[in-house]
């Protein structure tokens, strides 16, 4: 089962993607809408009305900073997808969101996401069993392994491929800090992948590249192995181009 998750959509791609029949799609930007889409998110009921249509299971990703000025917006984003059965689940990376997606929307699937295993690098039973209890029902895996862990525990697994590599700062926009812009206005700099390199150490070469610094997917070599014929598969990917090229490997 192969869901795709691309870094930015338009009407071509969503029809291209309709044409290959996924399982489903990841919508919804980890960081800011205006990155996933021309129109910053206004498209964003068109788009999952066309995959809903089409068979196609929408799963929404929740912002990796659910902060004050957008939680109550995102949650009641949420609400109302489900309220009208267009999305099969969400990602978070917020135990607090969890909490109100739970009471609001008892049955949708909630996805432990994979930024949220950097507020929690070391992951053992005691914190597995916290998210469960806070009600999680899928996780989010960086291997095989953490697949196979996920499905003993009676969870449900989704395989990335194409894991975050990054470091990052703690700015609201880091493409606004770098540049000194200190005004509300956003020109979505971010998006012109006008990089600044960074030497932090002689293992890790990093960028500055909008909010996040040195953000890009990382193929792990053994989930190529995985049979995404019984295995949920999220396949991260910057362009279309290379997302079907990564669903060759995996069928290959």
């Amino acid at each position: 089962m192969v869901y795709i998750g691309l870094a930015r959509y338009t009407e071509l791609d969503v029809k291209e993607i309709i044409s290959m029949k996924p399982t489903g799609v990841i919508l919804g930007d980890i960081l800011c809408d205006k990155r996933m889409f021309p129109f910053s998110g206004q498209e964003l009921n068109e788009y999952i009305n066309h995959f809903v249509r089409n068979g196609i299971r929408v799963i929404y990703q929740t912002p990796m900073y659910l902060t004050d000025r957008v939680f109550e917006k995102v949650m009641s984003t949420i609400n109302y997808y489900a309220s009208k059965n267009l999305i099969d689940g969400v990602i978070v990376q917020d135990v607090g969101a969890v909490n109100r997606i739970k009471r609001g929307c008892p049955n949708l699937e909630v996805i432990w996401g994979r930024m949220g295993y950097a507020r929690t690098p070391i992951i053992n039973t005691s914190t597995i069993s916290f998210y469960i209890e806070c009600g999680i029902t899928g996780f989010e895996c960086k291997t095989v392994r953490q697949a196979n862990i996920a499905t003993e525990i009676g969870v449900i697994p989704y395989l990335v491929y194409g894991w975050p590599a990054y470091s990052t700062i703690n700015r609201e926009c880091y493409y606004k800090f770098e540049n000194n812009i200190f005004d509300d206005a956003c020109c979505c700099g971010c998006l012109e992948k006008n990089k600044i390199m960074l030497s932090s150490c002689k293992d890790n070469a990093v960028t500055i590249d909008g909010y996040v610094i040195g953000f890009h997917a990382e193929y792990i070599e053994e989930n190529r192995k995985s049979n995404s014929s019984k295995i949920n598969v999220i396949i991260y990917g910057e362009y279309l181009e290379e997302i079907k090229l990564r669903i060759n490997e995996l069928e290959g």
